[in-house]
């Protein structure tokens, strides 16, 4: 499956077999069909993904489960909830692989205040250059493969706060890792996302993939219905008026807005920091740095499925440290830092702005839902609430009750348990994303 595509017409055709699980020849692929475009649809995915969505039944709509607009069945929590709550589970190992800024300024933190609760026990670090002095008893290497044997296995989680991080997550994997958790973006490189395809499926890895915007959107999760009350994530959020009905305030989902705008530090002292943004092809550009941000919150709650792009515009910085925003006419070659995107999903319209912009202070993040009884808008600047607003005024707000960092950690440990029935780990929300990155970088080249 490393080499091989799903294709039509031709000797050598493979398709996986969701009642079986074998790998079948060309004339038996059409015993999956649910029609011509089922059939086309699954020709075109690589093998590895499909092995990936692990299907069992061959009834199942796999165009939506790529899509995103199916979760799998649902099933109780209650028992696992009930685990939860009385502290049966076992203390995670964890090794944080890279000792940066994230480390020392977001997760550190965390990590301390679970170890305190019995959750985690933090075994030790990986890092060339620093170490950290606070840990105690654990131990330090300085590369990966100096990892002690004892503390290798799939019961032990890497935690990947590295620059780069697709060559940590393939030499974990090598070494017999199976539950990693990797500090967003997943990949550097667009080249990257099928060779992670190819280790989740040959490992059979459960990869956790952050976006903080994930935890800022929560709400909307619940706001939408695939948020139950038997989740284990559901008693982290505080609901003004949780038997309100939700969707009979909103009504049908009419418009959907993303904006990411980052100004201020957000944009030149940033880049100063991180010139590679702004003037590196291959690792650089908003598709990678922000593209999962706009579009995961959108994929999770449903709302990103049968799509297309309409209609698109790139700029780029005239110059990395003061510069204006000028129109980019070839993106294969230069950087964009300011994306406008217009979708189509489901028959509505779905509108994308994220990029950073040469602009003295402030910025924009917020998500809106356009509904035709209500309006949900929500804030994505850390702590920030949501609020669903209906037309006759009638008013639900949605609170995360911890940082986003503590979410991530404390929803990655549900995950690895196995305790979040139909979760992928953020991964499905990456890809979905990245596919919408590259078909707007496709459409701008086609102008």
């Amino acid at each position: 499956y490393r080499h091989h595509r799903v294709r039509g017409g031709c000797d050598g055709n493979i398709v996986y077999d969701a009642s079986s699980h074998q790998v079948l020849e060309n004339q038996e692929y059409e015993r999956f069909g649910h029609g011509d475009n089922c059939s086309l649809f699954y020709k075109l995915l690589p093998l590895a993904y499909l092995r990936y969505l692990n299907l069992r039944d061959p009834g199942y709509s796999r165009e939506r489960h790529w899509l995103g607009c199916e979760h799998g069945a649902d099933r109780s929590q209650g028992e696992i909830r009930t685990k939860i709550r009385t502290g049966r589970r076992t203390v995670k190992k964890i090794i944080v692989v890279g000792l940066g800024h994230a480390w020392r300024e977001h997760y550190r933190s965390v990590i301390a205040k679970l170890e305190a609760e019995d959750l985690i026990a933090l075994s030790g670090t990986v890092d060339p250059v620093c170490s950290d002095a606070d840990l105690g008893g654990g131990w330090h290497v300085r590369a990966v493969q100096d990892i002690p044997c004892e503390f290798i296995g799939s019961d032990v989680v890497p935690i990947i706060l590295t620059p780069d991080h697709y060559q940590v997550i393939e030499e974990l994997a090598h070494m017999g890792f199976k539950n990693i958790l990797c500090e967003k973006p997943l990949v550097s490189r667009t080249n990257e996302i099928e060779k992670v395809w190819e280790l989740v499926a040959f490992y059979n890895l459960k990869l956790y993939a952050t976006d903080f915007y994930l935890p800022k959107t929560f709400g909307l999760q619940a706001m939408r219905g695939y948020l139950k009350r038997d989740d284990p994530r559901y008693d982290w959020l505080t609901i003004s008026n949780p038997e309100a009905d939700f969707n009979a305030m909103l009504g049908e989902v009419e418009g959907v807005g993303v904006q990411v705008v980052e100004a201020g530090n957000f944009c030149l002292p940033d880049i100063a920091g991180r010139p590679y943004l702004a003037n590196n092809r291959e690792v650089g550009g908003m598709i990678l740095d922000l593209v999962t941000h706009a579009c995961g919150p959108l994929h999770q709650a449903q709302l990103l499925c049968e799509w297309k792009v309409l209609d698109t515009s790139l700029s780029r910085l005239s110059n990395i440290t003061s510069g204006s925003l000028v129109a980019i006419t070839d993106a294969s070659v230069e950087v964009e830092m300011y994306v406008t995107a217009l979708l189509e999903a489901s028959g509505i319209p779905i509108h994308l702005v994220f990029g950073k912009v040469p602009i003295p202070k402030g910025g924009l993040w917020a998500l809106e839902v356009r509904g035709k009884n209500g309006m949900y808008y929500a804030g994505l600047r850390t702590g920030q609430p949501a609020i669903l607003v209906s037309n006759d005024g009638n008013i639900v707000t949605f609170s995360l009750e911890m940082t986003s960092y503590e979410f991530v950690i404390r929803e990655a440990l549900l995950y690895f348990d196995g305790l979040l029935q139909g979760f992928d780990g953020n991964y499905g929300a990456f890809l979905a994303s990245m596919a919408v990155g590259q078909a707007i970088i496709e459409k701008h080249q086609k102008r």
